[in-house]
């Protein structure tokens, strides 16, 4: 049995439910791999799971979308922290059954680094798009570039990790796109 499959004494008291892999799930995992993070704290027993962003830009997507994607998921309701020091916004939550669940995915802990797409998204088109589309709401732009006096609309995503992006780019090259 899985370290997930076995939900402790907090996560049955909180009702907390681990989904089957699919679309939304790619999702999460594709705003988490832009702008999350997963850490264990073993001095405080603590396994916390957070996605950040810019306080004024991303306030919304962290509230409205995010948020209710996470409740849907997993049943569970982050907290949302606004940081009055920086310009940040950070919905956070802590589950051991979910941080499990979601290592098991393919989300590393610690820093994220070079990041790979998980082989099971990879090899669901449906899965791979929302994936993208999370990767793109977190890390992506849209920006107009003047081409001999003309304007015309770029999208892009930006992250210095090769073996996230390569396949991102065969995947949209594949569409036309």
């Amino acid at each position: 049995m899985k370290n997930y499959e076995i939900l402790n004494k907090s996560d049955r008291k909180r009702r907390i439910k681990i989904p089957e892999r699919h679309s939304e799930l790619a999702e999460l995992l594709g705003i988490l791999t832009g702008d999350g993070f997963m850490n264990y704290y073993p001095k405080r027993q603590a396994y916390i799971i957070g996605i950040a962003g810019n306080k004024l830009k991303d306030l919304e997507y962290l509230e409205n979308f995010t948020s209710k994607l996470i409740k849907n998921l997993f049943n569970l309701s982050p907290r949302l922290y606004l940081h009055k020091s920086q310009n940040t916004a950070s919905l956070v939550f802590r589950s051991k059954s979910i941080f499990y669940f979601l290592e098991e995915c393919g989300f590393p802990t610690g820093r994220k680094g070079e990041i790979s797409i998980p082989k099971w998204i990879l090899e669901n088109p449906d899965f791979f798009k929302k994936f993208i589309r999370g990767v793109f709401d977190t890390d992506g732009h849209l920006c107009l570039k003047n081409k001999e006096g003309k304007k015309y609309p770029v999208i892009g995503i930006t992250s210095k990790s090769k073996s996230l992006l390569f396949p991102i780019k065969e995947f949209l090259n594949s569409y036309g796109i």
